[in-house]
């Protein structure tokens, strides 16, 4: 959407909820390696279903009502629900603009031709490589890659906007270079990440997706910002994580309301409580206020105003949302030192130089 940022300025600015991503189902017709949220895998005895279409139409009427302007809604993998199409009919009839983030398998003539009806125009699939051992390795499904990238260009060809993203762990690495080269070469948006966050129930296998140290200079030479240039920093330290929780949200399959898709902690329980109370909770206050202020360990670092803190990442990788984990810390180091980054002591601790003249904001 052309005024989409300049939008969400102006929400953010005036205190509102700007986006909520709404994950409609666990199911998915893959199994990948690195999946969050274990798509693809049967569900513990026991577990809560996944929202019925009452109560995902009734949700969708809530945050109409609160003014979200931007859903995002995923999965596993959302065309897995049989009631979709009236879903999607709601919220755009609601006025929400909407993003679709799907595996692209299954988009069919009949699905992409209704998005373009409803005017879903933003879609964002994953490829893992164009090599269909890889691909279809890292998603557990023979003949995966072929689906997916037939689904792309008929989303293409409808006049969709596909994203592509390219998520890059130890499986795919030496193949993620022509893999981003020949997608836009074949005309697509590429978004290349390089991090694979431990799920519940398999962490460490996760673990072991990530890449190693050598493996991830590698990939900051071939992805990474421009060597040499300083990042700037785009928050104070004591302001310097997203909005999460604050300014926008994720709801899970079966309800439960998180500050983002990657926390495991949660604010509360849709099946429990309203979403007013859920918003108006001291769980959500907590985490608003502490969001705001210091990260344990993090007092008087000299990359504070530079950090890409995540409590979210922080949660999954050392079960602290509030306290650095050194993964993380090598992690940033590593892209600041790429980009000019001095070291001044032991471990990971760097200066980044001084800007050059002009380049002040």
């Amino acid at each position: 959407m052309r005024n989409e940022a300049a939008i969400r300025r102006a929400i953010v600015e005036h205190g509102g909820i700007y986006s909520v991503f709404v994950e409609l189902t666990y199911r998915c017709n893959f199994a990948c390696a690195h999946c969050l949220v274990d798509g693809g895998r049967p569900r513990p005895a026991g577990a809560e279903p996944d929202l019925s279409t009452a109560e995902v139409l009734a949700l969708l009427a809530d945050l109409a009502r609160l003014g979200v302007f931007k859903l995002t809604l995923s999965g596993g993998e959302l065309t897995e629900r049989r009631d979709l199409a009236p879903i999607l009919r709601e919220a755009r009839r609601l006025g929400f603009l909407v993003d679709l983030k799907t595996n692209g398998s299954r988009l069919t003539a009949a699905r992409v031709a209704l998005l373009r009806e409803l005017g879903i125009t933003d879609v964002a699939v994953s490829v893992y490589s164009l090599d269909p051992a890889v691909h279809d390795g890292i998603t557990g499904r023979p003949g995966s890659l072929a689906r997916v990238l037939a689904g792309l260009e008929r989303a293409r060809a409808a006049g969709l906007d596909v994203r592509v993203s390219l998520p890059v762990m130890r499986p795919n690495a030496s193949t993620a270079p022509d893999t981003a080269r020949e997608l836009r070469a074949r005309g697509y948006r590429v978004s290349v990440t390089s991090l694979v966050l431990p799920s519940d129930s398999r962490e460490a296998d996760l673990r072991g997706l990530n890449l190693d140290d050598d493996e991830a200079r590698a990939f900051l030479r071939q992805h990474g910002p421009a060597a040499g240039r300083s990042p700037r920093p785009t928050r104070t330290a004591a302001d310097r994580v997203c909005y999460a929780g604050e300014r926008s949200f994720s709801v899970t399959p079966t309800g439960e309301i998180k500050a983002c898709a990657v926390m495991t902690s949660c604010f509360g329980s849709l099946r429990r409580s309203t979403l007013d109370e859920i918003l108006q909770s001291e769980a959500r206050r907590a985490f608003i206020t502490r969001r705001r202020g210091d990260i344990a360990g993090c007092a008087g670092c000299v990359l504070a105003p530079f950090c890409f803190y995540c409590p979210a990442a922080m949660e999954r990788f050392g079960g602290d949302p509030w306290k650095r984990n050194p993964f993380w810390c090598r992690r940033n180091a590593r892209v600041l030192r790429h980009a000019g980054g001095r070291r001044v002591g032991r471990g990971y601790t760097f200066e980044p130089p001084a800007p050059t003249p002009g380049d002040e904001r």
